[in-house]
């Protein structure tokens, strides 16, 4: 354990932190609320001085803590994307309240069936895949939305990436993208309903370090989405059919 550690308590060091991130938010309302893990660190540094000339590990458990409890999210690396390292948005009010309302709305004025949005040409092929023009023309809509400096088109791509809600298909004849907010429901399967039974299931997760981690509720809140979704995708669940509904327990030993 590192004299850092011994010394100082994470979660008192991260409430400073968080402290002069929230202000630094607050003063900046059109900045960019993503960052890349180097300008984060920075700001830990100038605001905290046990945080000075520290390791890139301690500065990274800093990073975790506040993930964990729901200050900042990670957006960690994907697949394809142009950019391998980690990014940070410092307001996750942002990201659901802005950037994901503003993809949400796009996708209810989009219209597979008739492979457009309103006021658009097609853009969109019967099995709902959205080629590379009308997707940056769709990306370009929301970015002006925004109105938020530093914040480019490619940067809203690499988001949709990272969240699983966009994947690109690339082959010798063209470049298409599935984006999953912007798809709807094709034909009409209610004849191919089938009546079944409420199915329950649980999943514990225990807590070992009741001193430096902290399972609040903005931790399970990303932990149900994400476990719900793979549940839907990999049993073929649809929204229209009920979906899966999830709670919450405390236990305590």
């Amino acid at each position: 354990m590192t004299n850092w550690s011994k010394s100082r308590s994470v979660p008192v060091v991260c409430s400073a932190v968080s402290s002069a991130l929230i202000a630094h938010v607050e003063s900046s309302k059109r900045a960019s609320p993503v960052w890349s893990l180097r300008t984060f660190y920075e700001l830990c540094q100038k605001n905290h001085q046990s945080l000075q000339n520290s390791s890139p590990e301690i500065l990274f458990s800093v990073a975790s803590y506040l993930h964990d409890v729901g200050r900042i999210i990670i957006l960690p690396e994907c697949s394809g994307s142009k950019n391998d390292k980690p990014l940070v948005i410092v307001d996750p009010n942002w990201r659901t309240e802005t950037f994901l309302g503003a993809v949400i709305a796009e996708g209810n004025d989009f219209d597979v069936q008739g492979g457009s949005r309103s006021g658009s040409v097609s853009t969109t092929s019967s099995d709902g895949f959205i080629d590379e023009r009308g997707f940056q023309s769709l990306l370009q809509t929301i970015l002006e939305q925004m109105k938020l400096q530093g914040i480019r088109r490619s940067l809203l791509e690499e988001l949709l990436q990272r969240l699983d809600l966009c994947y690109k298909l690339e082959d010798d004849a063209s470049v298409r993208n599935f984006v999953v907010c912007w798809i709807r429901e094709l034909g009409n399967f209610s004849g191919m309903m089938v009546t079944l039974r409420d199915l329950s299931m649980s999943d514990r997760l225990h807590c070992k370090d009741t001193e430096r981690t902290s399972f609040t509720k903005a931790f399970f809140s990303r932990f149900q989405i994400s476990f719900r979704q793979k549940l839907m995708q990999r049993f073929g669940i649809k929204e229209s059919s009920g979906g899966i509904s999830c709670g919450l327990g405390l236990l305590r030993d």
